[in-house]
């Protein structure tokens, strides 16, 4: 599956959006830098903007579902089918299934490599992603390695 690239960029999505001003975008394109991070990574890091909104806004920009794992029933199915060390690796999580299709909570939607990894292991699936935040990944994870299956 690929996705165009719209012009802006998420820092510039985050200033339309009333998010940030262009001098705290600016702060974090420089920590970005000398800490090796996305911007939006650095936003949320220095307590600019809520990681919600972060993926939220990535959703947007890339016309893709957000998901949030919080409200989510998750078969246990499905999540079996991607080993606990290739989700944390992406930070994926597969959430629903509709026909030949595989819905997958991602950090990084556009990231090709986990999307062409999760469709060899998925045998049979086409992989749909959907943007999650990075801690409702992680949660989700430590909540299945716990066998739970409700993500609360």
């Amino acid at each position: 599956m690929v996705f165009a690239r719209k012009t802006k960029k998420i820092g510039e999505l985050l200033i339309d959006a009333g998010l940030i001003t262009p001098e705290q975008l600016d702060e974090a394109i420089v920590q970005s830098k000398r800490i090796e991070a996305r911007v939006g990574s650095t936003l949320v890091k220095m307590g600019i903007v809520p990681e919600e909104k972060i993926a939220e806004v990535l959703a947007k920009q890339f016309n893709i579902p957000y998901i949030s794992l919080n409200t989510t029933l998750i078969d246990p199915h499905l999540i079996k089918i991607v080993p606990e060390a290739l989700a944390r690796r992406y930070m994926v999580l597969p959430y629903e299934e509709k026909g030949d299709v595989l819905k997958v909570a991602m950090v990084d939607p556009l990231d090709v490599f986990a999307i062409d990894e999760l469709e060899k292991l998925a045998g049979g699936y086409r992989i749909m992603p959907a943007v999650a935040t990075e801690s409702d990944i992680k949660k989700a994870i430590y909540m299945k390695k716990r066998g739970q299956k409700r993500i609360l």
